[in-house]
């Protein structure tokens, strides 16, 4: 095996990973086109008479559209889109002898398509600038606040419930503060306020994970819990809509920043798939406006509803 036959095979699988994340399918899972049409289908539905476009004399139906549509969940006009720029990669392709080569030809157009894409497009190089760039527009995401893990026992009251179940569930929850504060074992103690039963009120039991003030909490629950300085129990039950609550503050998970080395290697990966994705844009609009692409206005309106496709949203 030489080098260079290394080299395309690695440029080609990391062009492929590239066109399945643009929805430019380069698998027979895609739902592609190319894959379809190999073989003699059993029959053809009355989509399959509807030309959407034709790329160099190929057409493009509206069940093509419609396949492609379901099995990526891209809009139909995106689908479309995909399509022709598949039929324009494997043109081009096939122009340029790609498909003959002895290492594609017992291949499929997907190879072929491949095999052109590697020697079409130049290698992707990261520079320390990109990364450091990306690093600044995306600084916040890299600062982590400061978060708190907890656990909690609520007496569930039902909105509509009267003053004796309010009574009671706030009794509950000063009950279960005094047993969290006199236990040895809070976890323990945790699993035997969860098996209690009150005819008043449902008992709810949580460990949750750490979070951030403002972090979705409901206000009351969350002022309690970032209204201390240490880990412990909260001296006061809390009610809030949902009940009375008896919480205890686990642990306090101080701030941190990740550094860009910290992040450095996702950066760069981020960085050349946008580079791919930004050069193989470019190759396909510069192959639409050397080849012959038609598109029938008349059955692209029905694109622009899912529902003439017989596509369920969900």
């Amino acid at each position: 095996m030489t080098r260079a036959t290394v080299k395309i095979g690695i440029v080609c699988r990391s062009i492929q990973l590239l066109i399945l994340l643009n929805g430019i399918g380069c698998d027979g899972q895609s739902g592609s086109v190319f894959s379809a049409r190999e073989g003699q289908p059993p029959e053809r539905s009355k989509l399959d008479y509807q030309v959407v476009s034709t790329v160099d004399g190929v057409e493009i139906t509206l069940s093509d559209v419609e396949r492609i549509a379901r099995t990526t969940a891209l809009p139909p006009s995106e689908a479309l889109a995909k399509l022709q720029a598949e039929e324009l990669l494997a043109a081009e392709a096939k122009e340029l002898g790609f498909g003959d080569d002895p290492t594609v030809k017992h291949a499929a157009k997907q190879a072929a398509i491949q095999a052109f894409l590697a020697a079409e497009l130049e290698p992707v190089e990261v520079t320390r600038a990109d990364i450091e760039k990306a690093y600044r527009e995306s600084l916040d995401s890299y600062q982590v606040p400061e978060r708190r893990r907890s656990l909690h026992v609520l007496a569930k009251v039902d909105k509509k419930a009267d003053e004796s179940a309010i009574k009671a569930g706030e009794a509950f929850a000063r009950k279960a503060i005094r047993a969290f504060r006199s236990s040895a074992d809070i976890e323990e103690t945790f699993e035997g306020l969860k098996r209690e039963k009150s005819d008043f009120f449902q008992i709810v039991a949580e460990r949750l994970d750490p979070v951030a003030r403002k972090g979705g909490l409901v206000k009351d629950f969350e002022d309690a819990l970032f209204g201390v300085s240490k880990p412990g129990v909260i001296s006061e039950p809390v009610r809030t809509i949902y009940g009375w609550h008896a919480i205890v503050l686990l642990e306090i998970l101080p701030p941190k920043n990740r550094s860009i080395e910290d992040v450095a290697d996702s950066l760069r990966e981020r960085i050349a798939t946008n580079k791919r994705k930004a050069a193989l844009e470019k190759l396909v609009n510069r192959l639409r406006r050397h080849n012959k692409v038609f598109q029938n206005e008349s059955v692209i309106k029905q694109l622009l509803t899912t529902e003439d496709l017989g596509l369920e949203r969900e």
